[in-house]
């Protein structure tokens, strides 16, 4: 899932976003894509800025779970398996492979980078000692910066090995958590609402794409990804004002909350109508 799928396993610093999102508009578009946002780690990580075919990209991910390779006792040539969650990965092709955006494409080439998301499949296509040479098949027809089909990359047998098991504990997981989300939310059931407090990420639950604005275009914020909700106060006299929170229903010891943002957030901000488990 993105990063991650999009999602990405990374705790965005907020100044630092902030202030990639206010910068000149050409200076925010890498070949008018993404923005690099800073992580705790002092490394970055590409936002994509507008992903118009998103909405239905993430439906038919959303429903869909692989079915997992029989497992072989020895592997080898032809093994397969099934990615857990997002990752990125070197690329290891000899020859250019095309890679997708919404406003056009540009060629993967060796020592590049892409990733590798939640229900992509690998299959051997050597074996290197310790280590294997995979080839990747993607969930869908993504675009931006996770993996397009054919992407080749080395990967451990240890690594590989882990994998089909790991994916099939997430996608039960993930598919318990989304029938109890359907429960809850068909109580129909509403709180008052109340402030949601300081900023904070939460991870979106929602099971339908919800629309997510930015300066110059638009992207989806679907299930497994990630926001922030509530006031942030960067110190130099901005303040962001929060929303509210209303709970929708809880179970097995999980509050499902929705939040309400103030005005029309652009950016990594939570838009309205998100829902995220909670503390009560």
């Amino acid at each position: 899932m993105k990063k991650s799928v999009l999602a990405i396993t990374a705790v965005l610093v907020l100044g630092g976003a902030y202030l990639l999102m206010n910068k000149d508009e050409s200076a925010n578009r890498t070949e008018g894509v993404y923005a690099y946002v800073p992580t705790t780690d002092g490394k970055t990580i590409p936002i994509p800025y507008s992903r118009p075919d998103k909405a239905e990209y993430v439906v038919k991910q959303a429903a869909h779970f692989r079915d997992v390779p029989t497992s072989s006792a020895t592997i080898g040539i032809g093994s397969q398996a099934v990615i857990p969650g997002w990752k990125w990965v070197d690329v290891a092709n000899k020859n250019p492979i095309t890679q997708r955006f919404s406003n056009g494409s540009k060629k993967l080439v060796v020592g590049e980078t892409c990733g590798v998301e939640f229900g992509g499949l690998i299959t051997v296509a050597e074996v290197r000692g310790e280590n294997l040479f995979v080839e990747y098949t993607a969930p869908g027809n993504p675009a931006g910066t996770p993996c397009p089909s054919g992407v080749q990359f080395i990967v451990s047998k240890t690594n590989f090995a882990t994998m089909n098991g790991q994916y099939t504990a997430t996608r039960d997981s993930i598919q318990a958590e989304k029938e109890l989300v359907k429960r809850l939310l068909a109580q129909n059931y509403y709180s008052e609402p109340t402030n949601a407090g300081n900023w904070h990420w939460v991870d979106v639950v929602n099971l339908d794409p919800v629309v997510q604005n930015f300066s110059n275009g638009h992207g989806y914020l679907a299930y497994g990804e990630t926001c922030g909700a509530g006031r942030s106060d960067y110190g130099d006299g901005h303040v962001v004002e929060g929303g509210t929170i209303r709970v929708r229903g809880e179970a097995n010891g999980k509050v499902l909350y929705e939040y309400t943002a103030r005005g029309n957030p652009m950016g990594t901000p939570c838009p309205s109508g998100i829902l995220f488990f909670g503390r009560n």
